[in-house]
C-alpha cells in the first residue's frame, strides 16, 4: 500500500514548526528568570551586616533538666564583639515569656556562655529569644 508523501511531509513539516514556536517560551521565561536573579542578588549584597550572633543550644528539653547554651556575637566583619550581655528567654504561645538567665562572656571573647534549668513548660513548641547588650552598639 502506498501513501501520498506530499501530504504527510507537509504536516510533518507543519507540526514542527508548530512546536519550535512554542520552544521560545521556556528560552524567554529562563532568561527572564536569570536576570531577576541577578538583579536581586547585586542589591541584597549591597546589604550591611552589623552584627549576629549564633547560638547553641539542645532542640529537645525536659523540665529540671540542667542544660547549657552558648552564644557566639560578631560584628559586621565577622570578629567577635567582647563585653555582651545575653538575657535569655523562653516564648511559648499562650504561656507567655519564662526567663532563663543573663550570661556574660566567658573567658574567650565574644562567647557568651552558661548553664539554665529549664523551667516548666506546656507540651509543644517553644522558641528561645536572645537580647543582646554591648557597650559599643
Amino acid at each position: 500500500m502506498e501513501r501520498p508523501e506530499g501530504d504527510l511531509d507537509e504536516i510533518d513539516e507543519q507540526r514542527v514548526m508548530a512546536g519550535m514556536g512554542a520552544l521560545w517560551i521556556p528560552v524567554f521565561v529562563a532568561s527572564f528568570g536569570m536576570a531577576v536573579v541577578i538583579l536581586l542578588s547585586l542589591w541584597v549584597s549591597g546589604w550591611r551586616n552589623e552584627q549576629a550572633l549564633i547560638a547553641q543550644f539542645e532542640p529537645q528539653w525536659r523540665v529540671g533538666e540542667q542544660l547549657a547554651l552558648r552564644v557566639l556575637h560578631i560584628d559586621g566583619e565577622r570578629q567577635p564583639l567582647a563585653g555582651s550581655q545575653v538575657t535569655a528567654v523562653v516564648l511559648q504561645e499562650g504561656h507567655g515569656v519564662q526567663p532563663l538567665g543573663e550570661f556574660a562572656d566567658a573567658g574567650e571573647v565574644g562567647v557568651l556562655q552558661g548553664r539554665f534549668t529549664v523551667p516548666t513548660l506546656a507540651p509543644g513548641p517553644a522558641a528561645i529569644g536572645l537580647e543582646v547588650a554591648h557597650p559599643g552598639l
